[in-house]
């Protein structure tokens, strides 16, 4: 059943929309679950099936409503015209490049293994918020001559101006791929991450084309024991009051390209983060963060990072 939800509304006015969850607070990531995110925690049941493809300007979808006027969505005011796709479970992989804003509310997005990606933001898209949803692969693919498959990421962030909230993503090799600018990622799950031959699993992977990054309040779990829960590069990263476990080292700081060679990641500030150790005691398979530049010159803050025991963390 399609949900009737009203929201085009003055910028000056704030409202409760019809059927809108008034979420419990949550103070930090280790208190998200699968079952404080998706759509099902935001009350969303019977999801309408849809095929999936292409979104783009001129064009109409029996899945998505135009909404004429500005709106608040889980306090995220979405300014002007804008697209709003709700209460819909698609079955194939999402190529977005409409240039107006979308919003994609209690949205289920779950694609076979060899799809080449869960959802895709291009960059010509305009702000995308995807928020109480659940995105990524089916469970990994064990093929005849033992080798497996999975989905690369269940979101691609090419674009500028996204927004993620109490989102579960799940069952790729990548959580979230990071190449735009102007990001906000909050009180979002990102576990099960599927591994397969070749595969270099990162919760978020950050490029150096990255900036103006806020993760905050989220939870990052990496069961296998390689890459990351957080990956670093670009500039202007904020990690906040955010709980990460597992990986080969659980953060990667972004100093000299993470041992690449060439520009290093600036202006990254990790406070108030745990560092879990249920797959290691060491947090990670190596440990818990690598790759961090003391140099104060480049504006990186460290600060009230720990252990899930409270012993803090010194990089």
């Amino acid at each position: 059943m399609t949900r009737t939800v009203r929201c085009a509304i003055s910028v000056f006015v704030t409202l409760m929309c019809a059927g809108a969850v008034l979420a419990a607070p949550i103070k930090h990531g280790r208190e998200i679950e699968a079952a404080n995110t998706g759509p099902a925690a935001a009350g969303y049941r019977d999801l309408q099936p849809a095929d999936g493809g292409e979104i783009k300007d001129g064009r109409t979808y029996a899945f998505a409503r135009a909404v004429a006027q500005t709106a608040i969505y889980d306090g995220y005011e979405v300014k002007g015209p804008h697209l709003l796709i709700e209460g819909v479970a698609f079955t194939r992989p999402l190529d977005i490049a409409i240039s107006q804003p979308l919003v994609m509310r209690g949205v289920s997005v779950r694609v076979a293994p060899d799809a080449p990606w869960t959802i895709l933001i291009r960059p010509q898209a305009g702000p995308v918020y995807l928020l109480w949803s659940d995105a990524g692969g089916a469970l990994v693919d064990q093929s005849a001559d033992g080798t497996s498959k999975a989905t690369p990421s269940a979101l691609q962030l090419r674009g500028d101006n996204a927004t993620v909230f109490r989102s579960h993503l799940s069952h790729t090799g990548d959580g979230i791929d990071v190449s735009g600018q102007h990001v906000n990622i909050s009180e979002t799950l990102i576990d099960d991450l599927a591994t397969f031959q070749g595969s270099h699993n990162d919760g978020i992977q950050l490029a150096e084309t990255a900036a103006d990054v806020q993760i905050a309040r989220a939870k990052i779990k990496n069961a296998n024991p390689q890459t990351s829960c957080i990956y670093v590069l670009g500039d202007g990263v904020t990690i906040t009051d955010t709980y990460l476990a597992g990986g080969g080292w659980t953060l990667y700081g972004g100093a000299k390209n993470n041992g690449h060679g060439g520009k290093g990641a600036s202006h990254v500030a990790v406070k108030g983060t745990i560092f879990g150790r249920e797959f290691s005691h060491k947090s990670g398979h190596f440990g818990s963060v690598t790759y961090w530049d003391r140099d104060h010159a480049l504006g990186n803050i460290w600060s009230g990072n720990s252990f899930d025991d409270g012993r803090p963390i010194a990089p």
